[in-house]
């Protein structure tokens, strides 16, 4: 069982490399360029790991960043 938990992982990995092709119609703050969709999810977890804090009590954070990717964990 834990084999094919180990699979999954690496399948959902493989998986959101692939976002980093995925061209938003987003500038990067600077104007140079667009981002990709790896770079806008990256930048949403990290702002609700910094903002956590100013979060409603009960608000699940791990949820927020890594479970509506479909995270298979």
């Amino acid at each position: 069982m834990q084999i094919n938990r180990l699979t999954q992982q690496i399948q959902f990995i493989i998986e959101i490399d692939q976002l980093k092709q995925v061209m938003r119609q987003t500038l990067l703050t600077d104007g140079s360029r667009r981002e990709n969709s790896a770079e806008h999810s990256w930048h949403l977890a990290v702002m609700a790991s910094v903002l956590a804090e100013y979060a409603p009590e009960g608000v699940d954070i791990f949820h927020a960043t890594v479970r509506w990717a479909g995270s298979p964990t």
